[in-house]
């Protein structure tokens, strides 16, 4: 072997070859995608976890407004303003307006037993499907 040779060969060595950087992008892109689908289904849980304070609150207004007035409210909109004639009314029983759920829906209510309940008809805004998300006593 001569001694021209040598140099040559080891500067073909010093790089990477197409397919060892491929295989390395490969590897990235999956590592990402499983990160990807993490943050996604905490991003997910999140909403729904916002969605449950945001509920508890609201019932815990409607009972405040029940303690006052004597009987629930005819609408959530009973809590923010006062409905006609009533002189009991004490409110308003949230800050400013009537808050969405996560997913931009507007919250449910109904009075059941003469208790009222407030839930969320979920991501999918169809009330009664297995995402709804409602009250702890339900």
């Amino acid at each position: 072997m001569s001694k021209r040779n040598c140099p040559q060969r080891n500067r073909r060595r010093r790089g990477f070859t197409l397919l060892e950087v491929l295989l390395v992008l490969v590897i990235l892109v999956i590592l990402a995608s499983f990160a990807g689908v993490a943050i996604f289904r905490a991003y997910d849980q999140a909403k729904g976890d916002s969605v449950k304070v945001q509920v508890e609150m609201l019932n815990q207004a409607c009972k405040q407004y029940m303690l006052n007035v004597g009987q629930p409210p005819q609408s959530l909109q009973d809590l923010v303003s006062a409905p006609a004639g009533s002189t009991k009314w004490k409110g308003p029983y949230l800050e400013k307006t009537l808050p969405e759920d996560a997913w931009g829906n507007q919250f449910k209510y109904e009075v059941v037993n003469g208790m009222p309940r407030v839930f969320s008809a979920g991501p999918d805004g169809v009330e009664g499907t297995d995402d709804d998300v409602p009250t702890k006593e339900s």
